[in-house]
């Protein structure tokens, strides 16, 4: 809400932030570059007469506060019936996608400009938590999917009292203690 046109250049891609601790440089994607360009175009031909420098403007035709866009992400959420979030609730949404995409949490501190570990360290657990299971569940798919024909001969080594079938699990294994099997397709190790 404190941004100004001036504090974005888009010959060089970045945008200037300004916080307590001072001001921070930060790149701006191709995505959010174009999205601030449709946005000044709108603004300007929206809100004509506008004299603030302001970036981003209410209705009055002056800066919008902080509770002025708490309020509007409120009534969008209502509207589509969605639990209300916060702004710590993007910023935690922020980290966590990030995390997801494997970046490490000194450099999310250093994009976000935030020395508030605890937070960032929660959100950026429970990313890492989530992809944990993700590859878990990858894992447990591949067990799932028939392997390919081949022409070598096929070893089956049991890893459990029942063998592993290609078409469907024995209904008396507990969905906790999978069947599962290994298949050699390497002709040296097939007897």
């Amino acid at each position: 809400v404190n941004l100004n046109y001036e504090h974005i250049d888009f010959d060089c891609n970045t945008i200037h932030v300004f916080n307590k601790k001072g001001e921070r440089i930060l790149s701006l994607s191709p995505m959010m570059t174009s999205l601030l360009k449709d946005w000044i175009c709108f603004r300007n031909n929206y809100f004509k007469g506008c004299d603030t420098p302001a970036l981003f403007v209410s209705s009055l035709k002056n800066r919008l506060s902080i509770n002025t866009v708490g309020q509007i992400i409120q009534k969008h959420c209502e509207e589509a019936n969605v639990p209300i979030i916060t702004f710590k609730d993007l910023k935690s949404t922020m980290v966590y996608l990030l995390a997801q995409e494997n970046v490490s949490m000194e450099s999310i501190m250093e994009f976000l400009g935030t020395s508030d570990y605890l937070s960032i360290a929660q959100a950026y657990d429970a990313a890492l938590k989530e992809k944990n299971i993700n590859i878990i569940n990858a894992i447990d798919g591949l067990f799932e999917q028939p392997l390919p024909n081949t022409s070598a001969p096929i070893k089956t080594i049991s890893l459990f009292e029942q063998p592993f079938s290609n078409t469907s699990e024995p209904s008396n294994i507990s969905p906790t203690k999978r069947s599962i099997a290994i298949e050699i397709k390497s002709p040296e190790y097939a007897s």
